[in-house]
């Protein structure tokens, strides 16, 4: 993904290329190159661009200086000047090669065999170019640069004027996109140590290292390129040079202006772009050409003389992003072969590799000798890190560099005391990668004619970033007396010894947050840090460390959290000191205990006591003196974390030994006196007596008689404190109570119940029951065992005077005694009487009783049983509590149904004694009415039940339209059981519709039990009479009574319907209106004699519908 940027770019291009043309045209002959930058990104689209150049040419045919370098996808030009030029030359008289410009005009004849030229742009006159890196990335190209044409492995392009641009080598780095996380950025592309030049006699083994380096760390591919050539202009075509693809594809020249003219170059047959040079092909000795795809080493063995051209692609990349890609132009000779032989770098020529940490010194010792003793050796060594003068650290780019402790002289024949040294450091890693690899090259080279032999060895370094440290382990922290922390931990391992760089100590007062960082340790082997003024004393703090280490400052995880041990210490001026702490266990030592520690006076402090828990009570010992705390903890591994210190004044509140309560008695006044034990504490003054937890009492010693209370009819409890000089007491004693003895005449059962309490001392054996009878001395009734709190006297004379009173044996030959009871014993039972008087029906359907009973002779409750008639079985269905002084007792049923059924009540009686008896049966009344026809109505009616005296008469009444008709008719009693009547309402006409009936029970005169009569009522059972609906059989239309309709004396309601049908159902009238009739008319004509049918639909009083239906005949 491409993002806008803006950017401030320091470009420098290093830009090497080779240019040629042909003898028809220009005579160039570029033979290799490459284009290199420098790029600065901040925050702006603002570029800076300065570039510079090597370019290496065939001396014997020139050179031309490329006064601009292209930027393709951007379509801009920057301007390039001459910095220097030098040639490379072998000094062995080849008086035939000399430089030749053509277009700079001539130049010293120097011997030599290709040149270098060196440009840059002019910095002060630097364009500044506003715009952002494409998603094509930048293209960087130098114009009009042209090939050699000497070499083999490819075919040039031969005529004049265009076709000479498809000879012009493609040479470019392309600029990524650069991300936006990147930003800030700078970025150097890959470089190169060694000329793209490589010369070697046939048949020599040659390892050709290009030294390749990259000033940024980041890491770098290697790849055999294929070869482009053509020639591009500035136009808008240019800015689409698509990532691995070229700008444009040509199948056949362009039209003239050429915009752009690329074209991959012709190879020879036998070679292509991963196959640059002759292989067995060619011959059978050759070694092909590979390419180490890490260091662009290439290694080759060839046997055919000649020049040959290839070409590589070095590509970089930070943290996996691809950075840039350059192309670079490669030129072989390969001379032909004579009898020298290269000069040897010990040990035998092998690359030498290492992997070290970036901190670490290496020593290589090597040595040079040359089996040809009339030849001169050089030692002309190179790489990226290698100082300049060879003898120092400081002469590279990233220093301390490596360098020899000793230098062979300028020219030799043997040298056999090299050493090559090397101190890393953390300049040597890149903040981006963790490794970084660094290639030297100790080489050799002799003075042999016409060409010089050369021996090589590579020394290739990888540098690793040291290890990131973990934290530190923190074990303890104790805090002292001022609130200070010291902190302790295990001390972590640098095995290197090269990585750690200190420690970061931080605190804060919460656990989560507002951390802060307290002090740097730079001693890997410190374990210990006082933080002072910490004020632990007053806050719970919390600690963690970090270790800092490596190359990048490199911060580890947090070590634990560890917090302080924080005391809080309460006085509540009881004479115990309540402590408090937070819990700081964690899983290694969750179930350790905390180590109490005191301190009285300002003495030493002990150990006390330990506890899981985070609280403790301490009960203190002193008078007004200062007592100190703290707290500590074991950890795992045997440190000791101790809490800060918490001091108070405390007051001497110890308490003397309790009390034991030896008895609790009732004496011949029933005063309760208390004896007990003394405090076995030796300063004991008084004693406090408590009766039921209040103070009643200070004494000096045992017993206490409690004058205040008399125990006939309550228990009296009581405990018992010991008072020393300073008034401090003791717990209160356990709690002892008075015996409470309580009698109960059962005259049922004919026995005296006794029951008492016990006096809750621990050790009680048993108990006595003891009476006296009319005042004679007191005697041993019973003996009974532990635990015994009731008796009955059975046996007692019917009407003697008892007195009786218990003692409770107690052990150790001690006793307490009860109040004493006194009562009369009287045997002689007796039973009340209850007559049930009445059973009537009230008028809302409920039943009511009524109960006669007895006020002389007490009973405990009446229960109350119902049957409904035809049940087998009575139920029972409350209870009515006897009340002396009431003869007369209520109650009601409302769970009947009196219109349904008739009820069989009595009333079960039981006395004080349990003793039960049945009163007489009440039956209500059940009445039933229907309606017989619409002139009469029929009642039935069952018998009222059982009076004392029986029933006399009955009283129907009667109510017509809701209101009573008097007087009520008189109905003798007949004891048939079952009583009807038949009512003739005819009287009441026709308009009357509603009868209503109940029947009223007469008891006859002379009630042995209540001396008076009662009455009874049934239920109320009504009666609604149809509607009385009179209809004519026929009328004439044309006649006295021209209108049919019926007559209906009475209505309720407002829905009524009158319909006409004729025989076939047709419908001929239909009226809602009670006071229209039918004219004998149908759509306005008169119908014919005939029988017509009539339906007639009402609701009646009760909301029921009615309908009546018959024929009437019309006559005309």
């Amino acid at each position: 993904m491409n993002f806008p940027i803006k950017i401030t770019i320091l470009l420098l291009l290093i830009i090497s290329c080779s240019i040629s043309s042909y003898a028809q045209a220009k005579q160039y002959g570029e033979i290799a190159g490459d284009i290199n930058y420098h790029l600065k990104a901040a925050d702006s689209i603002h570029i800076k661009i300065l570039t510079r150049s090597n370019k290496y040419a065939n001396v014997t045919k020139g050179w031309f200086f490329p006064t601009n370098i292209m930027i393709f996808n951007l379509n801009f030009n920057i301007p390039t000047s001459v910095l220097q030029f030098s040639s490379k030359s072998i000094n062995c008289n080849f008086n035939n090669l000399y430089f030749n410009n053509l277009y700079w005009g001539m130049v010293p004849s120097v011997e030599g065999i290709y040149v270098k030229l060196h440009t840059i742009n002019d910095t002060s006159n630097s364009p500044t170019i506003n715009s952002h890196i494409t998603s094509n990335g930048w293209v960087l190209k130098i114009p009009e640069s042209h090939m050699d044409t000497s070499v083999i492995n490819i075919i040039p392009h031969l005529g004049t004027g265009i076709s000479q641009y498809f000879n012009q080598p493609l040479i470019y780095t392309r600029i990524y996109p650069i991300p936006s996380s990147f930003f800030p950025f700078e970025d150097y592309s890959a470089e190169f140590i060694n000329d793209p030049i490589i010369y070697s006699k046939v048949g020599d083994t040659v390892t050709y290292d290009p030294g390749i380096y990259d000033l940024d760390g980041d890491s770098i591919t290697v790849h055999w390129q294929q070869q482009f050539c053509g020639q591009g202009y500035m136009y808008t075509i240019y800015n689409q040079w698509p990532i691995d693809s070229l700008p444009k594809a040509n199948s056949a020249f362009p039209i003239s202006p050429p915009e752009t003219i690329f074209d991959s170059v012709h190879y020879a047959p036998g070679y292509n772009y991963n196959n640059p040079l002759p292989d067995q092909n060619f011959n059978a000795g050759n070694i092909p050409a590979t390419l180490d795809t890490n260091t662009g080493e290439i290694y080759f063995c060839c046997h055919n003389p000649g020049n040959y051209s290839a070409a590589v692609m070095v590509r970089s990349y930070r943290a996996g992003v691809r950075l840039s890609e350059t192309v670079r132009w490669l030129f072989f000779t390969i001379f032909p072969a004579d009898s020298n032989h290269p000069p040897v770098i010990s040990p035998s020529n092998q690359p030498f590799t290492d992997t070290i940490y970036a901190g670490d010194s290496i020593n290589i010792p090597f040595s040079i000798s040359d089996g040809d003793n009339s030849d001169w050796v050089k030692f002309k060594p190179n790489g990226f890190l290698l100082d300049s003068s060879l003898v120092s650290s400081t002469g590279c780019a990233k220093p301390p560099c490596a360098y020899f402790t000793t230098l062979p002289p300028d020219s030799f024949h043997i040298f056999s005391a090299g050493v090559f040294h090397w101190q890393t450091s953390c300049n040597h890693i890149n903040q981006n990668q963790n490794s970084v690899t660094y290639n030297f090259v100790l080489k050799a080279e002799d003075d042999h004619c016409p060409i010089h032999a050369i021996g090589r060895n590579s020394i290739k370094i990888t540098v690793l970033r040291p290890p990131k440290l973990p934290a530190p382990i923190l074990h303890c922290r104790s805090v002292d007396s001022a609130g200070n922390v010291l902190l302790s931990w295990a001390p972590v391992v640098d095995s290197l010894g090269r990585s750690f760089q200190k420690y970061n100590i931080y605190f804060s007062h919460s656990p989560h947050s507002g951390f802060v960082l307290i002090d740097s340790l730079f001693n890997i082997n410190t374990s210990s840090y006082l933080h002072l003024g910490a004020g632990a004393d007053a806050d719970t703090l919390y600690y963690f460390m970090k270790t800092i280490s490596g190359c990048d400052n490199m911060f580890s995880a947090a070590s634990d959290t560890l917090s302080t041990i924080f005391l809080e210490l309460q006085n509540s001026g009881t004479g115990i000191a309540n402590l408090s702490w937070n819990d700081i266990r964690d899983s290694s030592n969750l179930n350790s205990y905390y180590q109490i520690f005191r301190s009285v006076n300002g003495g030493s402090f002990s150990l006390i006591d330990s506890s899981s828990f985070l609280l403790y009570a301490d009960t203190i010992s002193v008078c007004s003196l200062s007592v100190s705390y703290y707290i500590a903890l074991m950890d795992s591994s045997g440190c000791l974390n101790s809490s800060n210190i918490r001091s108070d004044i405390f007051t001497d509140l110890i308490s003397p030994f309790g009390v034991v309560i030896d008895t609790v008695s009732v004496t011949s006044n029933n005063h309760p006196i208390i004896g007990w034990q003394s405090s076995s504490s030796a300063d004991v003054n008084d004693y406090v007596i408590y009766r039921s937890g209040v103070a009643v009492d200070t004494v000096t010693n045992s017993p206490f008689e409690d004058l205040q209370s008399l125990a006939t009819n309550t228990s009296f409890c009581y405990q018992i404190a010991a008072l020393d000089s300073c008034k401090n007491s003791s717990p209160s004693s356990n709690t002892h109570c008075s015996i409470r003895l309580s009698a109960y005449l059962n005259s049922c059962d004919r026995v005296i119940k006794l029951s008492w309490n016990t006096n809750q001392d621990t050790v009680a054996l048993g108990f006595e029951v003891w009476t006296s009878l009319n005042g004679a001395a007191p005697i041993l009734l019973q003996n009974l065992g532990n635990g015994t709190t009731s008796f009955e006297h059975i046996g007692a004379l019917a009407s003697g005077n008892y007195c009786y009173f218990i003692r409770e044996k107690l052990s150790a030959n001690r006793s307490a005694s009860s109040n004493a009871v006194c009562l009369k014993a009287d045997f002689t039972p007796s039973h009340g009487f209850a007559y049930l008087r009445l059973a009537t029906i009230a008028n809302s359907g409920d039943v009511n009783l009524r109960i006669f009973s007895d006020t002389l002779v007490a009973l405990r409750y009446f229960k109350i049983e119902k049957k409904r008639l035809g049940s087998n079985t009575f139920d029972s269905i409350g209870i009515a509590y006897w009340q002396p002084s009431i003869s007369n007792f209520f109650f009601t049923d409302n769970k009947v149904q009196t219109s349904k059924y008739s009820y069989l009540y009595r009333v079960i009686t039981v006395d004080s004694c349990y003793n039960s008896d049945t009163t007489n049966i009440g039956r209500t009344i059940f009445l039933q009415s229907s309606s017989q026809n619409i002139y009469s109505n029929k009642l039935i009616w069952n018998d009222y039940g059982d009076w004392n005296a029986g029933t006399d008469f009955y009283l129907i009444h009667r109510l017509v339209e809701n209101v009573e008709i008097m007087p009520p008719l008189f109905i003798p009693f007949s004891a048939s059981g079952e009583n009807s009547y038949l009512d003739d309402i005819s009287v009441f006409g026709i308009d009357a519709s509603l009868f209503c009936y109940f029947i009223e029970a007469v008891e006859n005169q002379g009630n042995s039990i209540t001396f008076q009569s009662d009455t009874s009522f049934s239920n109320l059972s009504c009666d609604l009479r149809d509607p009385l609906i009179v209809v004519p059989n026929a009328f004439t239309p044309e006649g006295k009574n021209p209108v049919f309709k019926p007559v209906i004396p009475y209505l309720n309601g407002s829905s009524y319907s009158f319909r006409i049908f004729d025989r076939w159902g047709q419908m001929l009238f239909e009226t809602t209106d009670i006071n229209q009739g039918w004219d004998g008319k149908f759509k306005g004509q008169l119908v014919k004699t005939d029988a017509y049918v009539y339906r007639i639909e009402v609701i009646d009083r009760n909301k029921k519908p009615f309908v009546k239906m018959g024929s009437v005949v019309v006559v005309r």
